[in-house]
């Protein structure tokens, strides 16, 4: 056994067929080196590991497979953190990678879980349990992909990951196993699932399991992310003082008003996206004294989401109501559906099972109409929209389905969501080089897509709306260090918590005002004026 040192009092004990992590003398985990990596038709089984190399921190496990003509596990220990991967020659394409799947052990307590659906911390924060726990877009597209673990016996927290270079995220989840088995010890394993879309024709190396130490979860997530900027050589944040001033000016959003006249007057809140009801909108904003630095156009300007042509029966002129908007010292921003493919023809979509699910980044005829419509929305020129930017939405919704083919093959998951994220954000640069990315993603990958993270959709029945913002301003921080936040706009039970989320947004980040609560007083709103003022 050798025993390997990676920070403080955290090691690894390396064994011939198995590693063990230990914190503070606590055995965390006992990891047992089989790593599946099944074909379809074909389960992929291991003879007993050879260790056959151990220098400089790096070791070497070599076993035979019945699948792969050559297997090998290889775990590196490096700058605080430990890296461990597969590696198979062979063909075929894989359904999954299942790390450590047999036998390996855990005394871990519990764990955090940052997919960001209506969590504050406290309940991101999970006990071990028979349920699988998996981190998948939800919300955060994607979300970052680590596990930080806690544990009884210390104060430290124990992440464990999994990283991928880039064009090699071809993933959408990454899960934990923990089944608890009674009396007798409880044993967990990971699995990222593959699904088919990695063809392999030779040498692959698997995405590694990430493994790092620190104080808190929030840290483990900041360590994790930082470790990715520096050895995957993701692109960091621009500093603060490089942004346009606008980009951190308060913003109204007009969706929640839209809800409140379906309430009032019936239809669908999707009907009142129209240059009317904008309009009054902008002026409910004059009359208030409000001086948001954007306006948000919410779902559904478009009249069809997937070609982004503004509907002629909602806007006479698109280009008049942002050319007024401007006057009056502010930007516009569209709200964009991703993967919408209403509209497109079907030779611009991925198919599955021979029908159109979703526009298909990865097919030049659909970028070039993507190109040509976000420079007819964005551009001064003369016969163009001249908007600011946009609420980019619904990327979480990314397409998942059997058979599913897009136009570049083997573009699956977190790839597929970087060739639409990228291609919003280069079209919208070209045509406006100050245009503005409003967007939810939480993973270094991500980060130079990104010029504002919004907080998202949050209902009033959370266990506490300002824990849940702050919760999410904390997890951006953490995974983008210096990131613009849109605090994003929701509705308390009562007038007194709506009012106090909104005078809190500018300790957390951008304030977002989605409507007008019919109940504030004049002395409410002169408080929200003065918030705005100071933020």
């Amino acid at each position: 056994m050798k025993i390997i040192k990676v920070s403080g009092s955290n090691e690894l004990h390396i064994h011939n067929d198995r590693f063990s992590v230990y914190t503070g003398g606590l055995r965390l985990f006992l990891f047992y080196l089989a790593c599946p990596i099944s074909l379809p038709d074909a389960a992929d089984e291991d003879s007993a590991p050879e260790l056959v190399s151990s220098q400089d921190n790096i070791f070497v496990w070599r076993v035979n497979s019945t699948v792969w003509q050559k297997k090998e596990y290889r775990l590196v220990v490096r700058d605080g953190a430990f890296l461990f991967t597969v590696s198979v020659e062979g063909k075929g394409a894989p359904v999954s990678v299942e790390y450590f799947r047999s036998r390996s052990l855990y005394n871990a307590a519990g764990y955090t879980l940052f997919n960001l659906h209506e969590y504050d911390h406290d309940r991101a924060v999970r006990l071990m349990c028979d349920e699988p726990a998996v981190l998948q877009p939800q919300r955060a597209a994607p979300p970052p992909f680590v596990f930080p673990f806690f544990n009884d016996y210390n104060d430290t927290v124990t992440g464990l990951g999994v990283v991928a270079r880039r064009g090699e995220h071809n993933f959408r989840r990454f899960e934990l196993h923990a089944p608890k088995n009674g009396w007798r010890e409880n044993t967990c394993w990971f699995t990222l699932p593959l699904e088919g879309y990695t063809a392999i024709d030779g040498r692959w190396e698997s995405p590694a399991v990430f493994g790092c130490f620190g104080e808190s979860d929030m840290d483990v997530l900041n360590q994790y992310s930082l470790w990715q900027y520096k050895h995957r050589d993701f692109t960091r944040r621009t500093a603060m003082d490089a942004t346009p001033d606008w980009w951190r000016a308060p913003i109204f959003c007009g969706w929640g008003s839209q809800c409140d006249l379906e309430d009032a007057a019936g239809g669908n809140a999707r009907d009142y996206a129209d240059q009317k009801t904008y309009e009054g909108l902008s002026d409910r904003l004059d009359e208030l004294g409000l001086e948001p630095g954007a306006v948000i156009i919410d779902d559904k300007w478009q009249k069809d989401y997937g070609t982004l042509t503004p509907d002629p029966a909602k806007w006479r002129s698109l280009r008049q109501f942002a050319d007024d908007q401007h006057g009056k010292g502010r930007k516009v921003l569209l709200w964009f559906k991703c993967w919408d493919c209403a509209g497109l023809p079907e030779d611009e979509c991925i198919l599955a099972e021979g029908k159109p699910i979703a526009a298909d980044p990865t097919n030049p005829k659909y970028l070039a109409r993507l190109k040509n419509a976000i420079y007819r929305l964005l551009s001064e020129d003369a016969d163009c929209c001249a908007c600011d930017g946009f609420k980019v939405d619904f990327m979480d919704c990314d397409p998942h389905a059997p058979g599913m083919r897009t136009w570049q093959q083997g573009v699956y998951g977190v790839e597929l969501m970087k060739c639409l994220f990228e291609a919003i954000y280069q079209f919208a640069k070209e045509a406006k080089p100050d245009a503005l990315l409003n967007v939810t993603t939480l993973h270094p990958y991500f980060a130079g897509n990104c010029d504002q993270f919004r907080i998202h959709d949050y209902d009033a029945f959370v266990r506490s709306p300002l824990s849940t913002m702050r919760f999410r301003a904390e997890m951006a921080q953490a995974v983008m260090p210096g990131v613009i936040v849109d605090t994003d706009g929701m509705r308390g039970r009562t007038k007194y918590e709506t009012l106090r989320i909104l005078l809190e947004q500018p300790a957390v980040g951008v304030p977002d005002l989605y409507y007008f609560p019919r109940e504030f007083t004049e002395e409410d709103w002169e408080a929200l004026r003065a918030a705005w003022r100071e933020a």
